[in-house]
This record gives structure tokens, C-alpha cells and sequence, in this order.
């Protein structure tokens, strides 16, 4: 079975930057390590993950995710995932992820919060 291929869109809003992630976060994570090295160089006060279009995360993927979310820490941002799918959820409960990251039904309420 072949990955499905990632594709990363980054939508721009008045008080947060949405990160709309589709597909696999397995191997093949440039797509999203070149749009957190765009974004880590911006410093925003707050980045939403739209996680509802990621069908697989691997530890890989989780792992980039997290440095991003340090990096952004380190400068008084903030790293907030939303519509994580209920697989994708557990991948990071089971890595004990869900204790760092900031999980939201939906993009709107995690910009809102």
C-alpha cells in the first residue's frame, strides 16, 4: 500500500496562522518541515494544526511537530492542533503527546481560544 502523499496549505488569519494538513505524516515530511522553517522564522504569536485531513502520524511526524512547537515556545508562541482524527489522537496519547500539545474539535475553536 502506498502513503498517501502530504500536502500543506497555510491559510493566514487576523489572529492565528492555520496550518491544513492532508494526508500521511509518515517518511516523506518535507512538505510540512519546509512550511514549519517558513514559519519558525516568522515567530507568530499562534499556529493552529488542522489535523482533520491526516490519516497517519508516525513518530517522525510527531517528533517535527514538536520541535516546531518548541522553537515557537521558546518565543512566546503557541502550538494548537485541531480536528485530529480519533487514529491520529491515539498515536499521540500513546507517545504521551496529548500532555504537551493543546488538542481542539475544530479550527475555529482553537483560534478562539
Amino acid at each position: 500500500m502506498l502513503a498517501e502523499p502530504m500536502d500543506v496549505q497555510i491559510e493566514t488569519l487576523p489572529d492565528a496562522v492555520v496550518v491544513h494538513i492532508k494526508g500521511e505524516c509518515a517518511i516523506t515530511l518535507h512538505p510540512l518541515e519546509s512550511t514549519f522553517l517558513r514559519l519558525s522564522a516568522t515567530r507568530p504569536k499562534l499556529v493552529v494544526l488542522d489535523m482533520a485531513g491526516v490519516t497517519f502520524i508516525s513518530s517522525l511526524g510527531m517528533g517535527s511537530m514538536l520541535a516546531f512547537r518548541r522553537g515557537l515556545v521558546s518565543h512566546s508562541g503557541q502550538v494548537r492542533l485541531a480536528a485530529v482524527q480519533p487514529l491520529v489522537l491515539e498515536a499521540f496519547r500513546r507517545a504521551h503527546l496529548s500532555e504537551v500539545f493543546t488538542f481542539y474539535p475544530t479550527v475555529a475553536e482553537a483560534c478562539a481560544a
